[in-house]
């Protein structure tokens, strides 16, 4: 969650449900994945642009999340720069069933 920004306006959607606000979203990522619990992530296919400005950016790529349950999709964050840093104010990510020929991508 460090890359997230602290924020109320900070904003996660994943199917149908939108969370709002850094601790909300703590909130659920702490019920999902308890301590010990979190599995690997991996991530690839990714792709990143910047606003001419280089104020705001975007990154899209796919996920694949191992440990007790597995779980893949695709994501796509909105980040805001911060000082020297970007941190994440939007996060949409979408499941995708696992199932052959599913996951073939680069990792990064």
């Amino acid at each position: 969650m460090e890359g997230y920004a602290k924020s109320p306006n900070t904003t996660f959607l994943s199917g149908t449900k939108l969370s709002r606000g850094y601790d909300t979203m703590l909130a659920r990522y702490l019920a999902n994945y308890p301590a010990g619990k979190m599995g690997k992530l991996e991530f690839g296919d990714l792709e990143v642009r910047a606003s001419d400005d280089a104020e705001m950016a975007y990154v899209i790529g796919r996920y694949r999340l191992t440990g007790d349950a597995i779980q893949s999709g695709a994501f796509t964050l909105v980040l805001r720069r911060e000082g020297d840093s970007y941190r994440i104010v939007h996060d949409h990510t979408s499941a995708a069933p696992e199932g052959p020929n599913r996951n073939r991508r680069n990792k990064q």
